[in-house]
């Protein structure tokens, strides 16, 4: 009896697997490769995608891409069942997801540091370490500009907002004002 496999399983087996064999951050690594090729060619995607191309075709081609970009054998196996549980459109749908679950696991986080004007090295180091510290896991940041909040900095991770801008804090005065 078959049994029908969600991409949320393979992606929970990837990970149990990947954390037994020492190799969830090269995975993870590998994973970023991958989506990044996609984003970069629709060809590729396309290829993956099309009902058009024989499964023996698209495994060559996955085959070749591997050995291009180095893929670690755990992702190369991963991707190929994908593409042969014919699964790749929500494979590539859920790439943020997929790559979340992947960091989490790893114990890295993403995180938007949302600034008035470009931080220097320094500043941005400074809150990535404060905030490692306040949610207990390494981060990776992206740091995104944002002139309307006027300075300081808002901090996304996962479900969690940190927001120490001058404009929430000059909004925060004005309610009180008005309220009074």
């Amino acid at each position: 009896m078959a049994t029908v496999a969600t991409l949320r399983d393979l992606i929970s087996a990837l990970i149990e697997t990947s954390v037994q064999a020492f190799k969830l951050s090269v995975v993870t690594s590998d994973m970023e490769k991958f989506f990044s090729l996609l984003q970069s060619s629709g060809a590729l995607k396309n290829i993956f995608s099309s009902p058009v191309y024989k499964l023996e075709e698209k495994v060559l081609v996955l085959s070749d891409i591997s050995k291009s970009i180095s893929l670690d054998s755990y992702t190369e196996n991963f991707i190929k069942a994908v593409i042969e549980m014919d699964k790749f459109k929500g494979f590539v749908d859920s790439e943020q997801p997929i790559l979340r679950r992947l960091r989490k696991a790893s114990g890295i986080e993403l995180a938007e540091f949302i600034f008035a004007q470009v931080p220097s090295q320094g500043e941005i180091a400074s809150v990535q370490s404060a905030i490692e510290v306040q949610i207990g896991n390494k981060i990776e940041v992206a740091v995104i500009i944002d002139p309307d909040i006027l300075g300081g900095v808002i901090v996304k991770v996962s479900n969690r907002l940190f927001d120490n801008s001058i404009k929430t804090k000059l909004n925060k005065v004005r309610n009180m004002l008005t309220a009074a």
